[in-house]
């Protein structure tokens, strides 16, 4: 009803100029002078312009999206840049501009559209600031468009397809308590950073990063540059870890699926910072999703790869990764639960002679009390089993 109205209204306005343009030819046509035909004039180049304005498509006028980074830690922020480029330099009345901000980038300011009023400009742009604060990857599909004539008898809008994607990492939080199994199944004092690099090979070197062992740094490099120089080391075969993510759930728990996903990515950090080689796997596909390497640019896919993980409901029985026993000797398993089924899956690799490690994530729904048996009984069998707890200083396995 108020659409009806709406219209009705516009159009009473358009009969009262079209009245008052005939009023004032009239006067001119029997009163003559100046005046009255400066009144008539002026009332027709109004009207002409917005006739001009009805015959102008919006489809002309080009739209853009840049933005400064294409993947974006968690918590970072970037800028959006929109520019609008018209074919020529018409005089719009006014023209808005919005972009459609996908759910899960948060705003830090300033809106992600505007309005320009009677711009000459052929080429107009603005910028807009958002953060990624969920990871995932966020696809931008449309900016709108919309303008005005003078007196508000027409309005256009435009839905200009314009697609971009930006990728937001997963949240990396400090590890606390993590140990190697080799260090774990180890009581006497640990062997030196120098013997344990001795079992990995010189794989390239990078720029030196905030946490990383002293023993590390490429001393001749960083005397030759003149900045810290970080070796990175691929492991022999056999010498690392793989990551396995369970996303094969029975109920679409996102809130304890995000915690799985930030244990594995920090768990894959800290193997980063140790030179330990890691793969990637999850229990809802059948082959590994990414063989173990130790390099920067493999550990970077890997975060992409963690960033785009989801949950898989669709599977009944046994989750396909597990139906044939993996290359790798070492398991590293995160989840938030653990079946009957999901067990004894993971007890069946220990007669293949590979080592297993649970890391369990508590969560605000995890029971520990009803799984305490289970774990101990788990342990006595050669599993290795870590509790995750997150807290405000990170992740602390114990």
């Amino acid at each position: 009803m108020r659409n009806v109205w709406y219209g009705v209204i516009k159009y009473v306005k358009l009969l009262f100029v079209l009245a008052l343009a005939g009023a004032l030819y009239a006067y001119a046509m029997f009163q003559g002078g100046f005046v009255s035909w400066f009144l008539f004039y002026s009332i027709m180049t109004v009207i002409l312009f917005n006739l001009l304005f009805v015959l102008f498509p919006l489809r002309w006028i080009h739209i853009e999206r840049t933005s400064s980074k294409k993947t974006l830690a968690h918590g970072e922020q970037i800028t959006v840049d929109l520019t609008m480029t018209k074919r020529f330099a018409f005089p719009l009345v006014f023209i808005s501009i919005w972009d459609h901000v996908p759910y899960g980038l948060e705003g830090t300011g300033r809106p992600s559209g505007t309005i320009y009023f009677f711009s000459m400009a052929k080429t107009v742009s603005y910028q807009y600031d958002v953060k990624g604060v969920r990871r995932g990857e966020y696809r931008f599909k449309q900016i709108h468009l919309q303008a005005g004539d003078l007196f508000g008898f027409f309005t256009k809008d435009y839905e200009s397809p314009v697609k971009s994607n930006i990728l937001v990492l997963p949240k990396i939080q400090p590890l606390l308590g993590w140990k190697p199994s080799s260090d774990e199944q180890s009581d006497d004092v640990a062997v030196s950073r120098r013997t344990t690099e001795e079992a990995y090979s010189i794989a390239g070197a990078r720029d030196y990063v905030p946490g990383d062992r002293m023993t590390s740094i490429d001393w001749k490099a960083t005397a030759r540059g003149g900045k810290l120089v970080t070796k990175e080391f691929e492991s022999q075969k056999g010498e690392g870890y793989l990551l396995i993510v369970e996303n094969l759930l029975q109920e679409r728990d996102q809130e304890a699926f995000e915690s799985v996903i930030e244990c594995a990515a920090a768990l894959a950090n800290e193997n980063r910072t140790r030179s330990i080689s890691t793969g990637l796997a999850f229990s809802s596909e059948p082959h590994i999703a990414m063989e173990e390497a130790g390099s920067m640019v493999h550990f970077k896919a890997m975060y992409e790869r963690l960033a785009l993980a989801d949950i898989d409901t669709g599977k009944k029985g046994g989750a396909p990764f597990f139906q044939k026993v993996p290359s790798s000797n070492s398991l590293l398993f995160v989840t938030s639960s653990l079946s009957s089924e999901r067990i004894e899956e993971l007890q069946s690799f220990l007669w293949y002679g590979r080592e297993v490690t649970i890391c369990l994530v508590e969560t605000s729904v995890s029971d520990m009390e009803e799984t305490r048996n289970m774990l101990t009984n788990l342990r006595k069998q050669g599993i290795r089993v870590l509790i995750a707890r997150p807290g405000t200083d990170g992740i602390n396995l114990i």
